[in-house]
C-alpha cells in the first residue's frame, strides 16, 4: 500500500484519529524494543446465546389479533 500512495496512483493516504495514531506509535515502539503489548483478559461468558423459537402458527396468531 505504501507503494500506491507514494506513486499518487491513488488519493492522499487516510488520518486515523489521534488515539488510534497514538496507539500504533506504541506499538510500533514496543515492536522495536522486542517487547509486547500486554493481553487484555477475556470477558467472563455470559452463557449460550440462545434464540427465541417462533413457530409458523404462533406468528401468524400474532398476525390476526
Amino acid at each position: 500500500m505504501l507503494r500506491v500512495y507514494k506513486a499518487k496512483l491513488v488519493g492522499p493516504a487516510p488520518k486515523f484519529p489521534r488515539e488510534i495514531e497514538e496507539g500504533i506509535d506504541k506499538y510500533l515502539e514496543l515492536q522495536a524494543k522486542g517487547d509486547t503489548l500486554p493481553v487484555p483478559e477475556a470477558a467472563p461468558a455470559a452463557g449460550p446465546l440462545v434464540a427465541p423459537v417462533v413457530t409458523v402458527s404462533s406468528a401468524l396468531r400474532r398476525r390476526s389479533d
